[in-house]
């Protein structure tokens, strides 16, 4: 017998009826639930993978896998790295996944970073763009070959170029890409520039030879206007220039480091007696570290790091082979053929990573040491003290489509004949080439 139910007005409803509506209701909530509690589970996953929120990464090993004869340059970007390689520009985020792939085929290729923006451009060659890590932003094209470049703290960014008409040019462009400064050097190639943290000051080191001598002249410009402020005359190499602060820039040179600002130039460490092998510097404090050998030893050496007023800070002797160093606003390191060290800014050692993969490259952001070795990339806390064994993990992060693009690849790039430029080899000595 079907039972009903008197509703209000005196109209009777079946309550079987009601019991099946409130079935339907119950199932569409659960069905509702289940989905949520899917996405919940995805979202965590995802967010696992792609290294947000807190990680311990400290003992791993390898966070990303690949052969260090492949990584032409790595910079911290975002915070995370821009590892460039021959044919790709990689992403790669603190737990060692790619956030994204950018291929290139540039001859010579050379990165500058700012922020989250990349600027890659081909060194000797014509073509250069600015890139995030979500895509392509612009691409440009010059009159002649590119030297060098910058990329600003105030996101505009300086080519220097090989130009016809003179040795070299100079050219500044704005954040929106529009060339807002350019200056013709007719006596000297260009081989350094830096951009002010405000945007508004631009700092070139040019070189040439005058019977068989090398000898350097270095100005500072203020982008609004066509002279420079001021001009020094060096009798040795430069190797590099920037800015310490908006008014202040640091020259390296072969025989010494200088403080040069619109009113004089301050000599600050004396390099006639000493070989200068390793340099690194942070534009966001001003602090720079230096490696110097003496008497023409790598065996014997000596670790100097200089606060944004040229004031030494802490020196270390050094009496083994060191493959490379790093500096931070609150860390300096160094990497020797079995371990790395980390010291605070007075000279005293806070973390040591033994490792038995020689480091090839190292990098400070924050309060992690990236660390380069032939078979990857590790990230270590910069207080850390650890002991690990070099064995490459399992898996691998080259994500299908970079794999098919194999931006690991070797590949032998074309010989290039580019101005006089002074750099440190991966050996870790000066090299000069006065090829033009």
């Amino acid at each position: 017998m079907e039972q009903w139910e008197v509703l209000d007005g005196g109209k009777k409803r079946p309550a079987v009826r009601r019991q099946k509506k409130a079935l339907e209701v119950l199932r569409v909530v659960m069905l509702v639930l289940i989905i949520l509690m899917a996405l919940f589970f995805f979202a965590r996953l995802l967010s696992e993978r792609s290294g947000a929120g807190d990680q311990t990464v400290e003992n791993r090993n390898y966070i990303y896998q690949i052969s260090s004869d492949a990584v032409l340059d790595m910079q911290c970007c975002n915070g995370g790295l821009a590892v460039l390689t021959n044919n790709s520009v990689l992403y790669i985020n603190r737990s060692g996944s790619t956030s994204h792939y950018n291929g290139h085929n540039y001859s010579t290729p050379a990165i500058c970073v700012a922020d989250d923006r990349v600027l890659l451009y081909d060194r000797g060659g014509t073509s250069y763009r600015i890139e995030t890590e979500g895509g392509i932003l612009y691409e440009g094209e010059t009159d002649a070959p590119i030297i060098t470049a910058v990329f600003g703290e105030h996101k505009n960014y300086a080519l220097a170029l090989k130009t016809n008409d003179t040795r070299s040019t100079l050219q500044v462009f704005s954040r929106k890409y529009q060339l807002e400064f350019q200056w013709q050097c007719a006596s000297e190639y260009i081989v350094s520039i830096d951009l002010s943290a405000n945007g508004k000051k631009v700092a070139v080191g040019a070189m040439s030879a005058n019977q068989a001598a090398l000898y350097t002249k270095v100005h500072l410009f203020d982008v609004r206007a066509d002279s420079p402020l001021c001009s020094y005359d060096f009798d040795s190499a430069v190797m590099s220039v920037a800015f310490l602060s908006n008014t202040e820039a640091s020259v390296l040179c072969e025989k010494g480091l200088f403080l040069v600002s619109e009113d004089e130039n301050t000599p600050l460490l004396d390099l006639t007696a000493s070989d200068a092998r390793r340099y690194a510097f942070d534009h966001g404090s001003g602090n720079s570290a230096l490696l110097l050998a003496k008497y023409g030893s790598d065996q014997t050496g000596q670790f100097s790091v200089f606060d944004r007023h040229g004031d030494e800070k802490f020196s270390k002797d050094i009496s083994e082979a060191v493959n490379g160093v790093a500096i931070s606003s609150r860390y300096a390191a160094v990497a020797y053929d079995d371990r790395t060290e980390i010291y605070n800014l007075s000279g005293n050692m806070v973390g040591s990573i033994v490792f038995n993969d020689t480091a090839e490259r190292i990098l400070i952001d924050g309060s992690s040491v990236y660390i380069l070795s032939a078979n990857g990339i590790s990230v270590f806390g910069t207080t850390a003290h650890v002991s690990v064994d070099a064995v490459p993990d399992e898996e691998t992060t080259l994500s299908p489509e970079e794999s098919s693009g194999d931006p690991t690849e070797e590949t032998s790039a074309p010989s290039v004949t580019t101005p006089p430029v002074a750099v440190f080899t991966e050996a870790g000595t000066t090299a000069f080439s006065t090829e033009g």
